[in-house]
């Protein structure tokens, strides 16, 4: 009998646990709608956004060249970046993993959050060089509306 009395503590304790670490809403966190996904073909383009809108901006490069993807002045009077991830997309050889230094997708995730007009720009180049030397350029123009 104190065998059941003991797991009934223990897995009461094990669930208030798991209640308390639960998270909370976040109201600066990404909204439930899925992002509107921006690539290389979108640069140049004029964008309408919703406030709140999510936008997830996903360029490629090669990890092995030094070329990164940086932003070049971001307003966060309108725009807050909420996610950054660089993912590995080569194939490579499936007992040994991915090509190091291949090809890969860096993204990153903006919240629109306030109305108004503003510019997203990222450009490639490598640290060392400076933005000087860029060897690509992504830009967007966004309205982001109150809606």
């Amino acid at each position: 009998m104190d065998y059941f009395k003991v797991m009934i503590f223990i897995l009461t304790v094990f669930f208030l646990t798991c209640d308390a670490n639960a998270q909370q809403p976040d109201n600066d966190a990404p909204s439930k709608t899925a992002p509107r996904i921006l690539t290389m073909e979108d640069s140049g383009k004029e964008i309408e956004l919703g406030l709140g809108e999510i936008i997830k901006v996903k360029l490629k490069f090669s990890g092995g060249t030094g070329y990164l993807w940086y932003m070049d002045g971001l307003d966060e009077s309108h725009l807050k970046l909420v996610g950054e991830e660089v993912r590995d997309i080569s194939t490579g050889n499936p007992e040994r993993g991915p090509v190091l230094g291949g090809p890969s997708v860096s993204s990153r995730t903006f919240k629109a959050v306030a109305p108004g007009d503003t510019s997203l720009r990222l450009l490639q180049y490598r640290v060392w060089e400076g933005k000087e030397r860029a060897i690509n350029k992504f830009e967007v123009k966004l309205h982001i509306d109150e809606q």
